[in-house]
């Protein structure tokens, strides 16, 4: 696939990321440098199963590091093509109920991390925890992802987000916004 750089100077883009090692939800928010203002933003998951999985890593690592590594790749691939300013992920959160997801979101952090430092090395891996994200667009630390679609889509026109896209959102791709927008109100 050929992939054009963006070159505009006027603006600057801030990617969400919503880690999982199966779906990663990635969000850009494109602000103008002139106003601070997002002028737009768009949103897909990527899906681990359906990028290419090497099978020798499949059977020597196992599924998920085949899994996590292909995700890394195309983050890669996104990091080149928007050229971040700041690049936010969501914090591992450890929940007694799954205790055994957290060690493999420590693991996805890390690949994130590695796919930071191979964009640019002198820039780092914001982390913000999942309290906070819910917290930035309105919603309570209990919501569910209905609640949180609403909330996000009562801040569309802060977004620039297309409406009739916004509807076809998966949760992934809600919760990476909402860690871009996080990271806007942090930064501006």
């Amino acid at each position: 696939m050929l992939i054009i750089p963006n070159s505009n100077v006027d603006t600057v883009n801030i990617i969400g990321i919503d880690p999982g090692t199966t779906f990663l939800g990635v969000a850009i928010l494109t602000i103008s440098i002139y106003n601070l203002e997002i002028t737009s933003s768009e949103a897909f998951t990527l899906d681990a199963n359906s990028l290419h999985c090497n099978t020798w890593l499949n059977e020597i690592h196992g599924d998920r590091f085949s899994r996590i590594n292909s995700l890394e790749k195309e983050l890669d691939k996104v990091f080149d093509y928007y050229k971040p300013l700041v690049i936010c992920s969501e914090s591992p959160f450890f929940g007694m109920r799954h205790p055994g997801a957290f060690q493999a979101l420590i693991e996805i952090i890390c690949s994130i991390r590695n796919s930071v430092y191979n964009y640019d090395k002198w820039k780092q891996l914001e982390l913000v925890p999942p309290s906070n994200v819910k917290q930035s667009v309105g919603a309570k630390g209990n919501s569910t992802k209905d609640e949180m679609k609403s909330k996000v889509y009562e801040l569309i026109n802060v977004l620039k987000y297309d409406e009739h896209k916004f509807k076809n959102l998966d949760e992934h791709s809600i919760d990476a916004l909402s860690v871009g927008y996080y990271s806007y109100l942090q930064l501006f």
